[in-house]
């Protein structure tokens, strides 16, 4: 007992010191305070239906916010980071009233005019203190700028190694490529050069360089590739390796006009002969013929009357009567006849037996289609002579029946219809070929060159698509080439300029193991710059391992020391603090809390958040010792004190933003706090709501601790349950106690879930025990507790 209050004492004995000091500053007048409230909290983590309290003064230019875990400071520090870093809350309703204006959560990241703001929390002190790994033992980075900048230049080294890599497989690529390309160039003119190279070629000197401007060419030129046929190419072999032919006379034949011709012999087979017909002879062709002849016999140069057939008579009668039949129309209309027949038959002579030239006597790339274009016009001229042929017979038939009208057309029927522009176009198809085998042959030097350049063409258009292919993927290879060149180039830029911000902004080893050893108030632990980082040593060991005080140390240290940095103007920022002491001792603790006066009591507005009573009340001591902190109005005084639960309903936990409970704010104990609860619910008379219920099982328990660790200062150590048994009470009340404090207390943090309504309806029996086992066990503390806690509201 005794050495806990010496304990105390000394702790008192400093603050009074720093508390003198505090007396002689002078606070610094402020301009308006930046951030007045947080008017609304909705279905936002634990607060779901905050509204700021009428009866709540507003946030002052110093604030302490005092609260158990789980009662929602991780909430609002968060809250003063979104704000810090200007990014949206997206999770329920939030509404800050900023520089006397109202702002929505939602709208953090679009307001113009935000206060500047620093957050330290326990993320702080991840995002301060980094640990890499190395073979002379871990490598630590402090600051968050510095844990940045070295996770940036891990990521960029990274990055930077795989960037090399990757150029040299890419410049690996690149000359694979080159190379394949130019040995696809050289083989394809070695190709063109073994194909058209000879006596007076040029192709004789064909180089790749060459290939490569002849498929420029081609890829430049519109329309189709001059891509040839295995025949094509062929002929075109044969012409540039071939020599000169002869030159041939173009035909030269005339064709009949078959419509005049058929026209004629339709009006000669439709003429009919006027005489005095004798009707044997009308009815016998043949025998008309015959009679015809021998009147003609009969009738010459000597004339006779007697018949060379059967010796007969002719009567006078008789060869008048044959005369008449056989009359001069009738000689006439014969020779008309003959006329014709004799015109078709020299058509028809004249268009047989032509001499046409041999495909053989032209250029090879001529005969196939000369060979075609000369069976066409065979097969037309055989159709006129057919034509005319038919015409010819049909005349012959009206010949011999001079007296009867025929109809042409059973004559010509069967016969293809023809004209004579057919023969005419056919004849000139083939002596189109002819003047073209004619030209080559004037031309010939002409024609081979052309013949190379379309084969060099042909074979250049045939190898394109690979050429194009090739290029394609060179280019892309050279262009990722160039890429990561730039890449690279960029990367060892930026790895270069971050271990130079790093080592100039790499505090002295002397001057951080000054401030550690002045902040943890000892020196085992020391520093030394390596690389970009610091190795540390616990008792000239290296560290492997920090402790989380330890950390929490270096990290708020780093914190503080970032509220000097030009880029912050602590006179007009705001600086939020949510539990900085966490795992540290006692000294710690003390020197943690004198850094931090020192660094924010200049601060345009403050927060200070913590659930640790000794930190608490250390900030509280300096609060209360400001300048115009003791003035009536609250809206005066520089500092204000809050205070942080979580009520439960039905729904579930509902955080709430209160004042201090006056015993936490003028008494040097939370264990008055928490007296005063216990006995406000031993006195109570009438049920109470869960929300008042839920954390009474926790504040019996600390109370029992805090009372029990006084009166047993050895048994302290071993658990509420053991002390208790030490104590001379009624079993039964003890074994109640036990089961209540034991079964919902957990630590400082109020939890909401495995509750037993049967056992909280005990709580108000349960706190009117624990005050007689307290009156029972120190009546004089028991009667002076009751006195502190009667004259305070």
């Amino acid at each position: 007992m005794r050495s806990g209050r010496c304990r105390v004492w000394n702790y008192q004995k400093l603050e009074q010191r720093l508390n003198k000091l505090l007396r002689t500053q002078t606070m610094p007048t402020t301009s308006p305070l930046p951030i007045t409230r947080i008017a609304k909290m909705r279905e936002h983590r634990i607060f779901r239906d905050f509204i700021w309290p009428n009866t709540l003064h507003d946030f002052g230019r110093f604030n302490l916010i005092y609260g158990w875990n789980g009662s929602g400071k991780s909430t609002l520090s968060h809250l003063f980071e979104h704000l810090a870093d200007h990014v949206a809350v997206t999770e329920g309703h939030v509404e800050f009233v900023v520089n006397g204006h109202s702002l929505n959560g939602a709208a953090f990241d679009t307001a113009a005019n935000l206060p500047n703001l620093r957050v330290f929390n326990r993320e702080a002190v991840v995002r301060t203190i980094s640990e890499a790994t190395s073979p002379l033992g871990p490598i630590y980075y402090f600051g968050e700028v510095n844990v940045e900048s070295q996770k940036q230049l891990d990521a960029d080294s990274k990055l930077l190694s795989k960037a090399n890599g990757d150029l040299e497989k890419a410049k690996l690529s690149t000359k694979t490529k080159v190379n394949a390309l130019n040995s696809f160039c050289s083989d394809k003119a070695k190709a063109v050069k073994v194909l058209l190279a000879g006596p007076g070629s040029p192709y004789t000197t064909y180089t790749k360089n060459n290939f490569e401007k002849k498929c420029t060419e081609l890829i430049d030129r519109s329309g189709s590739l001059p891509t040839r046929t295995a025949e094509e190419q062929a002929a075109l072999n044969q012409k540039k390796s071939g020599s000169s032919l002869p030159s041939l006379t173009e035909l030269d034949t005339e064709y009949p006009d078959i419509t005049k011709a058929l026209e004629i012999t339709k009006e000669l087979l439709s003429r009919t002969v006027t005489s005095k017909i004798i009707s044997r002879l009308e009815d016998e062709p043949e025998i008309a013929k015959w009679v015809e002849e021998g009147l003609r016999i009969h009738g010459g140069e000597v004339p006779t009357n007697t018949c060379e057939f059967c010796g007969s008579m002719i009567t006078s009668a008789r060869r008048q009567a044959l005369e008449g039949h056989f009359n001069d129309a009738y000689k006439s209309f014969l020779l008309d006849l003959e006329k014709a027949k004799n015109a078709c038959e020299h058509r028809i002579k004249a268009l047989t037996g032509l001499v046409r030239h041999d495909p053989a006597k032209l250029y090879t790339n001529l005969q196939q289609n000369y060979g075609l274009k000369l069976k066409s016009l065979n097969d037309q001229e055989a159709k006129v002579r057919a034509y005319l042929t038919a015409l010819n017979t049909a005349l012959s038939a009206k010949a011999t029946s001079p007296f009867q009208s025929l109809d042409v057309a059973s004559f010509i029927d069967g016969q293809d219809e023809l004209s004579r522009d057919a023969s005419v176009t056919a004849l000139a198809e083939v002596n189109k070929l002819v003047r073209e085998h004619n030209d080559t042959t004037d031309s010939f030097e002409k024609r081979v060159t052309a013949a190379r350049k379309e084969l060099e063409e042909a074979q250049v258009a045939d190898a394109l698509n690979s050429y194009t292919e090739m290029v394609k993927a060179l280019s892309e290879a050279d262009a990722e080439e160039k890429h990561l060149t730039e890449e690279v180039k960029t990367l060892g830029e930026q790895v270069g300029k971050l271990e130079l911000e790093l080592k100039q902004h790499r505090k002295p080893a002397d001057e951080l193991n000054s401030d550690l050893r002045s902040f943890l108030g000892r020196n085992d632990l020391q520093v030394d710059v390596l690389d970009t980082g610091y190795t540390i040593v616990r008792n000239g060991v290296t560290a492997l391992n920090l402790s989380e005080g330890e950390k929490t140390a270096i990290a708020f240290l780093y914190f503080l020391k970032s509220l000097r940095d030009t880029a912050f103007d602590i006179g007009k920022g705001v600086v939020v603090i949510d539990d900085p002491v966490s795992s540290m001792d006692a000294h710690a603790l003390f020197s943690a809390f004198g850094h931090m006066r020192e660094v924010t009591k200049d601060a345009g507005q403050l927060f200070i958040m913590t659930h640790n009573f000794g930190f608490f009340r250390q900030v509280k001591n300096w609060f209360h010792h400001m300048q115009g902190q003791r003035k009536p109005n609250v809206s005066l005084r520089p500092a204000r004190f809050f205070m942080l639960t979580a009520n439960i309903d039905a729904g579930g936990r509902n955080g709430c933003i209160g004042n201090i409970d006056p015993l936490l704010e003028h008494f040097e104990s939370e264990y008055h706090f928490l007296f005063k609860q216990v006995r406000k619910e031993a006195e109570r008379t009438m049920p109470a709501d869960l929300a008042v219920l839920y954390p009474l099982p926790n504040i019996a328990r600390r109370v029992l601790e805090a009372f029990l660790a006084f009166k047993y200062p050895s048994l302290s150590s071993d658990g509420l349950q053991r002390t208790l048994e030490a104590v001379s009470f009624d079993p039964a009340k003890k074994i109640r106690i036990i089961r209540f404090t034991h079964s919902y207390s957990h630590g400082d943090r109020i939890d909401e879930h495995g509750m037993d309504m049967t056992l909280l309806a005990e709580a108000s029996q349960v706190m009117k025990e624990i005050l007689e086992l307290i009156k029972m066990m120190d009546e004089q503390h028991y009667n002076g507790m009751m006195e502190q806690i009667a004259t305070t509201p």
